[in-house]
């Protein structure tokens, strides 16, 4: 298993906390506050995607060796409700380590 990566300035900034991480799996968390919230008073969508990609990209990660190197191609989020009761959590797994 690869080291933890370094901190991200983006996760400070949305304050996402890595709470669990293993070869291929890690779950992240988001707390809303105001300043990430929409006009409707839930968290905006952009928060969501963006820990929902990290997860990912973590797991990914956190499951190949150091001197590879991993980005996401492409991501699809459907919003089935707001997201109102805080905190939130994601988890990312690698069901399959391939080549591509």
């Amino acid at each position: 298993m690869s080291p933890p990566p370094p901190r991200s300035p983006l996760h400070d900034l949305l304050g996402f906390e890595t709470l669990d991480r293993d070869a291929g799996r890690v779950v992240l968390r988001a707390t809303a506050r105001d300043e990430l919230l929409n006009q409707r008073g839930v968290l905006h969508g952009g928060v969501v995607a963006a820990l929902l990609d990290s997860a990912l990209g973590q797991a990914v990660v956190s499951g190949i060796d150091a001197e590879e190197w991993c980005g996401t191609l492409q991501l699809s989020v459907q919003f089935l409700e707001g997201a109102r009761d805080s905190p939130f959590e994601a988890e990312g797994r690698m069901l399959r380590r391939g080549r591509r």
